[in-house]
């Protein structure tokens, strides 16, 4: 009798919570095929950039990623997929889609890291072989991974004949020739990353020095290659890291190197919380940006999730993210057993930070990434 009636108050607090709440919580259960069809968010058509925030190796990030993407392209327009990696990484991410050669991309730590992200860009691939207009990848980082870049060079250079237009060529040839040798993605010993660098900047240098010439030789394709040496021009995430995708990403829009349509990004959440450094204050609160007043943000809560670190020698679990301390949390308990509940919150007039993903239980992605690309 008693369990009777704790489950009746149990169902009648949830109804209570549930109808005071009914235009504030979202309940979505990623377990189902269309999840998507299920996301419901106020007054999107207002936004041009839908822009996420992520703990990285939290196993959900690929997950809400693919079903948000797939959300906002029927629902508000999103034509491009902007990611936090450089514009190399989107120029050979953008030929898989193209092609569905997965050898573009075999190098690329957006696809090799995680088994998962693997299953969201093979999704992604598919996904664009639906669609009339198809989703662009659009990077804007200031870094690119030496294997991307070495990589991107290798598929640019590898079958044009510069040899006939440069006399000195040795430069484009060590550096295919390197590519072409690190498809061992574990066992990279055996290359010299000293000269990887040195390389590198002889390459930059002579670009800088003879652009006109590498147009001739690339034809059509020089404008990648130029905005390959233009936007890549840090080592390290810095204070200004922000500021640079920011001026990276209105460089693509003036030049056309973009999808007509609107913008979805999912970002590190460092990037996303708005403070006067962040890319959401240089995206929505800058008077000359693209998105004046036009970004919508979503930020993760994790509830009792894991993430995973690298530098653990045996992959195992590092951390876990404690549940949230909010006044919040008893209602987020009693609204639903799902992994997921949308907050709507209250701001005011002009402030991006619209909505919480509150993320239960969710794992931690592990790093088993294939031994060879081939």
């Amino acid at each position: 009798m008693k369990t009777y009636i704790s489950v009746l108050l149990l169902l009648l607090q949830n109804i209570i919570l549930l109808g005071q709440n009914q235009n504030k919580w979202l309940s979505i259960d990623f377990q189902t095929k269309y999840a998507h069809d299920h996301i419901k968010m106020n007054n999107i058509s207002n936004y041009s950039f839908f822009l996420h925030g992520e703990t990285h190796p939290v196993s959900s990030s690929p997950q809400t990623k693919m079903e948000f993407l797939r959300h906002y392209y029927k629902e508000a327009n999103v034509r491009n997929l902007v990611i936090e990696a450089g514009y190399a990484s989107a120029y050979l991410l953008n030929l898989y889609l193209e092609t569905g050669d997965e050898r573009y991309i075999c190098k690329d730590y957006n696809f090799f890291l995680h088994k998962e992200y693997r299953e969201f860009w093979r999704e992604l691939y598919q996904f664009n072989n639906t669609l009339q207009v198809p989703i662009k990848v659009v990077g804007i980082d200031d870094y690119e991974s030496a294997l991307v870049w070495y990589k991107v060079m290798e598929v640019l250079f590898r079958d044009n004949p510069y040899q006939n237009l440069i006399k000195n060529d040795s430069i484009i040839s060590q550096i295919v020739s390197i590519s072409e040798s690190m498809n061992d993605l574990v066992n990279l010993d055996h290359i010299d990353r000293e000269k990887m660098i040195s390389l590198k900047k002889e390459f930059v240098l002579n670009y800088k020095n003879h652009p006109d010439l590498y147009a001739e030789i690339l034809q059509q394709d020089s404008v990648h290659l130029r905005f390959i040496i233009q936007n890549d021009v840090s080592t390290k995430r810095t204070r200004f890291t922000n500021k640079i995708m920011y001026d990276n990403l209105h460089r693509l829009i003036k030049a056309g190197e973009i999808n007509e349509g609107n913008f979805f990004g999912q970002f590190g959440s460092a990037h996303v919380e708005n403070h006067n450094r962040s890319l959401t204050h240089y995206l929505n609160d800058l008077e000359g940006s693209h998105f004046y007043r036009k970004v919508l943000t979503v930020l993760p809560e994790y509830i009792n999730c894991r993430v995973s670190d690298l530098s653990i020698e045996d992959n195992t679990v590092n951390t876990i993210i404690s549940p949230i301390r909010s006044r919040e949390k008893k209602k987020i308990t009693s609204l639903s057993t799902c992994t997921y509940i949308l907050e709507e919150l209250k701001n005011k007039k002009n402030k991006p930070n619209k909505y919480t993903l509150h993320v239960r239980n969710k794992d931690a992605m592990r790093f088993d990434f294939p031994e060879i690309c081939d």
